[in-house]
């Protein structure tokens, strides 16, 4: 499942695990539990091991 970042208005930034179909809607703050909307932000490639990215680079490669 993927990780996205969602802003509360009161307690600011904080991320959180969801399914693709249901990641634009609100998700409720861990702090107060208010709706806080999802943001876009720079994805974190530098956390996939080295290993992956090798073998993501290899398979994009070979899907052409």
């Amino acid at each position: 499942m993927p990780m996205y970042e969602y802003e509360c208005r009161t307690h600011g930034t904080f991320e959180a695990m969801r399914a693709l179909a249901e990641a634009a809607l609100p998700e409720p703050c861990p702090a107060c539990g208010a709706h806080a909307s999802r943001i876009l932000s720079v994805p974190r490639l530098a956390q996939v091991s080295r290993a992956e990215r090798i073998a993501r680079d290899r398979n994009e490669r070979s899907s052409h």
